[in-house]
């Protein structure tokens, strides 16, 4: 049957002939003599329509200049037919959130990029950022226009108008989050979740929102069964075994080991797990972050026990992170000394010892971090050690007497110490030694220092008043007349009126020295003054002296004197040679602390490369520890290391940032995470019981998580037993009932 053939148009005449002559020439060359008679069917398989799988086509060189100058030519073009692209690149490349904002919506979507989205959400959040929460009217209402821009943002996502990025996601949970956002933030939850693919969505995404919901007081269970949904979604290369307490590295000794394991989730369901009070799961997945890279540890980790735990776990975990300088800012530690300073004035004694060696011991990885010491953060110290001293009237004994000598000793060195590195007004410091001086009566020192004060010109209105106090605390009468006619004579020169303070100051400072002749000195200055009424009585009743001030006081006792001033001049040697050499890593040692097996670092180890395992002198305690190295080192080998596996190959040991073989961090982390769960373990104890005995005699709770973290330091042990050792390692990882 013969198909009648079709007109061809013109316009495909020329096509039509040039596929003939095509198939003539192929004809030609199969059967020269008579190419006609070659079937069309053959000619159709001879054509070189496409080219072979097997063959490699040679690629000239203007071939190969054209396939990698294409990208460039194209997007050359594109920004030279849309300008307005070119702009938001250059507005993007000077960080200018307000010429971003109001180019983007106008570029159009098929040209934007995927990574165009995720620069523009990452300039929005870090504008943001750089403006802080303020309480300024003006950073206030720039912060309002940035959140609507991100509202703004976010309806352009959802529409599609912009390319999905998984990292602009992340950014855009995070502004919400930090903007305490709440409902927002769920709702774009919400949509990310449910969009198919993985465009929009990643493990680290996941783990943004999970944290994001934390904060926003998402229960718990939720947000594990969240956590789990994002493993079977990402499931990585087994990334939900080495997220799990009971993993082990292949090989201790080397550094990292994350492939394809979203650290960032990890940390997301830490931190809900922080702050909802799972003390025990919360420390495990810190115990897996720092097995799988022990010194790349994010600081968020570290920040998040330091700012919600008690203080005794904070220290802990402030001194792991100063062992592989992670935190880049003083905040941390400008929060632990502040709340030492706090919790010190509810202390025992043998508490307030504790307390000031881990303050020396965070002034001291400040300089290893070489970060400028604040002045107020040693004149913090300074006044704990002001705690430390006693009152004139319980040094009854040249023991006593020697003991607060020896702590005013230990204030000057410190700051002697310390003042080359210190930034901020020293005047506040040299207060707070004027106070320290004057309560332990230690007098040369009260020379020295107001001579100093002489020679940098820091006297000011706060200097005299702790001189007033200084010579209050000594008991001198005669001087205490003295330094308020200074304080007087410096108001009468700069004109200005004495204050409620100053006259609290006279007060107090008379309601210390006890004595009639200075009642009758403070009673006179009154007198040549206008007070108010309600000024007069507060001052009336501060200078009165306690009833039966004085009887009450308990004697000190004489055994721990010698011990306590034997470790903090131990701790000021520590810090002198940190001064000296800031490289020296075998100087930053966990203090011992007088702990009874908290299983940390012993104050005689040393933490340098040339540390083994073998357990020796690596754990913590004096005499007195009761969880030998050996015990640690045995229990560590069985939960670490697979037997089922052969042995890792010999290699050359690798050394962290610290300076330290990884195997032996590692244990250190271990070892640091035990201590961790033993004092949390306490801490939760003691808190029920409170609890209890509240509801029991129907009274408020009266708790201070830090004061109550102080009483453990003596309390909690390991067992010596390597058994009882075994099982109670076991009992606080959860491995057993």
């Amino acid at each position: 049957m013969r198909i009648p053939k079709e007109t061809p148009s013109t316009t495909t005449t020329l096509i039509i002939s040039s596929h003939r002559s095509m198939l003539k020439r192929l004809a030609i060359r199969v059967c020269p003599r008579a190419p006609f008679l070659v079937p069309r069917s053959v000619l159709q398989g001879l054509r070189p329509a496409s080219r072979s799988l097997h063959g490699k086509k040679k690629v000239s060189s203007r071939e190969r200049f054209q396939k990698f100058t294409a990208p460039a030519q194209r997007n050359s073009i594109i920004r030279t037919r849309y300008p307005s692209l070119a702009s938001l690149h250059e507005a993007l490349d000077r960080n200018n959130w307000a010429d971003v904002e109001s180019i983007y919506p106008d570029v159009p979507t098929s040209i934007l990029s995927h990574h165009d989205t995720f620069r523009i959400a990452q300039l929005l959040h870090t504008t943001l950022r750089i403006n802080g929460m303020a309480k300024d009217a003006a950073v206030q209402e720039a912060n309002e226009k940035l959140l609507l821009a991100t509202d703004r943002l976010v309806d352009f996502y959802k529409a599609r108008v912009l390319p999905p990025h998984t990292g602009a996601s992340l950014h855009l949970l995070s502004i919400y989050k930090e903007s305490k956002e709440a409902g927002k933030m769920k709702e774009l939850w919400h949509w990310l979740s449910a969009q198919e693919g993985n465009e929009y969505v990643s493990q680290a995404v996941y783990g943004a929102a999970i944290e994001a919901l934390a904060y926003a007081g998402e229960p718990l269970a939720d947000l594990e069964t969240l956590y789990e949904r994002a493993l079977i979604r990402f499931p990585g290369k087994f990334a939900s075994y080495h997220l799990s307490p009971e993993a082990v590295v292949p090989d201790r000794g080397q550094p990292a080991f994350c492939r394809n394991v979203s650290i960032s989730l990890l940390q997301g369901i830490f931190t809900a797990r922080l702050l909802n009070g799972d003390w025990r799961n919360a420390y495990l997945a810190f115990d897996v972050v720092l097995r799988l890279i022990p010194d790349m540890v994010p600081k968020r980790f570290f920040e998040l026990i330091i700012f919600h735990r008690p203080f005794a776990e904070a220290v802990q975990v402030y001194r792991l992170a100063g062992l592989v300088n992670v935190l880049s800012t003083d905040k941390s530690s400008n929060i632990l000394i502040g709340r030492a300073a706090a919790v010190v004035e509810h202390a025992s004694d043998q508490q307030k010892a504790n307390v000031v060696l881990d303050a020396i011991g965070i002034l001291e990885a400040e300089i290893y971090a070489r970060r400028r010491l604040l002045s107020s953060q040693v004149s913090r110290v300074v006044k704990m050690l002001t705690y430390m001293a006693w009152d004139d009237k319980r040094c009854e004994t040249n023991s006593t007497k020697q003991r607060n000598f020896d702590i005013a000793e230990c204030g000057s060195r410190l700051v002697k110490l310390c003042a080359p590195y210190m930034s901020g007004d020293i005047g506040s410091t040299l207060n707070s030694m004027l106070q320290l001086a004057g309560k332990t009566n230690h007098k040369e020192l009260v020379v020295e220092v107001c001579e100093k004060i002489e020679e940098l010109g820091t006297w000011n209105e706060v200097t005299h008043r702790a001189l007033v106090t200084c010579v209050g605390k000594s008991g001198d009468k005669d001087g205490l007349e003295d330094a308020w006619k200074l304080l007087v004579k410096r108001a009468e020169q700069e004109s200005r009126d004495l204050s409620d303070r100053d006259w609290l100051c006279l007060a107090g400072a008379v309601h210390s020295i006890d004595s009639p002749a200075a009642v009758a000195f403070a009673t006179q200055q009154m007198a040549l003054h206008n007070l108010s009424p309600e000024l007069q009585q507060r001052f009336q009743e501060t200078c009165k002296p306690m009833p039966g001030k004085g009887k009450e006081l308990s004697k000190p006792p004489e055994e721990p004197i010698f011990r306590e001033m034997d470790v903090l001049s131990k701790a000021l040697d520590m810090l002198e040679v940190r001064t000296e050499n800031r490289d020296t890593m075998n100087v930053y040692k966990f203090f011992g602390h007088f702990r009874k097996g908290t299983n940390t670092l012993s104050s005689e180890s040393t933490l340098s490369s040339e540390s083994t395992l073998s357990g020796e002198s690596t754990l913590s305690g004096e005499s007195t520890v009761a969880a030998p190295a050996t015990n640690a080192q045995i229990v560590y080998n069985e939960l670490t290391v697979d037997p089922t596996q052969p042995p890792p190959p010999h290699t050359e040991a690798q050394l962290s940032k610290a300076g330290l073989p990884f195997d032996t961090l590692r244990f250190i982390n271990w070892n640091c995470v035990n201590d961790l769960l033993l004092l949390a373990e306490g801490f939760e104890k003691a808190k029920k019981a409170a609890d209890e005995e509240a509801i029991a005699e129907r009274t408020h709770l009266n708790f201070n998580q830090d004061v109550q973290s102080l009483h453990l330091y003596d309390k909690l042990s390991f067992p010596a037993n390597l058994e009882a050792y075994r099982l109670r390692i076991l009992e606080l990882r959860g491995r057993v009932e």
